[in-house]
């Protein structure tokens, strides 16, 4: 298991005592408000920033630069594996470089307002792609395919084995315009297989599993969707 670490304490509590998520994952509230949905967590603690700021695991930085002031700031962009990327926006200072490598819990700058912002913080989130200024807007099935919530990713949390009754309906139609991503395991945090295309009729086994809020259906061929995103043929 990796080790992970808080991006403003450096210790494996999330967020820390002392901080405040001052905006949520994926929150109607934010939407209302700024007309895209939220990809991760605002992090505050006070209101002139200059705290630091920690790498959440290890990996190899892939971007570490002033990303605009009408988004991002200063960002720093880590990748950890193939599959798995983490973001720290509107930092006041960078203290790593590209290519840099860094281990769980290194500094990597210092929590600022830089960028588009209404006060101090951190933005955090985890990322599947590989996209360092991605955002998807008002593409809430797109955020939920690509990004995972901080608190259920840090908390690692095993699927649960509860199941459904088996159902009748095999053949299932792939309705997400984006696709669908195909996982080991019945978990959003597993590996990704690959991903199916939209309108891709696929053949499930008739029971489903319960887990990160989800229900899973596992495809005949091998591998795990999330059950929401199909309709019966």
């Amino acid at each position: 298991m990796m080790l992970k670490v808080s991006p403003v304490t450096s210790l494996e509590t999330y967020p820390g005592s002392g901080w405040t998520v001052t905006s949520g994952f994926a929150t109607q509230a934010y939407f209302d408000r700024f007309g895209a949905w939220h990809t991760g967590h605002d992090l505050a603690k006070s209101v002139q920033g200059g705290e630091p700021i920690y790498a959440v695991s290890d990996g190899v930085v892939k971007f570490a630069d002033f990303a605009g002031n009408d988004g991002f700031g200063n960002l720093v962009f880590i990748k950890h594996s193939d599959n798995l990327f983490t973001r720290y926006a509107h930092l006041a200072e960078i203290h790593v470089q590209r290519n840099d490598e860094v281990r769980a819990g290194q500094r990597i700058g210092l929590l600022g307002a830089t960028g588009r912002v209404t006060g101090a913080h951190l933005h955090f989130d985890i990322m599947l792609n590989s996209n360092a200024l991605d955002w998807p807007g008002r593409e809430r099935t797109r955020l939920l395919q690509q990004y995972l919530d901080p608190p259920v990713w840090f908390a690692e949390l095993p699927f649960s084995v509860t199941l459904s009754e088996p159902f009748t309906t095999k053949f299932m139609r792939v309705i997400p315009p984006d696709g669908l991503n195909v996982r080991q395991k019945p978990n959003r945090h597993s590996t990704k297989n690959y991903s199916l295309p939209f309108g891709a009729i696929v053949e499930i086994k008739p029971m489903q599993v319960e887990a990160n809020g989800l229900a899973w259906s596992e495809l005949t061929t091998g591998g795990w969707v999330a059950a929401q995103y199909l309709e019966p043929v």
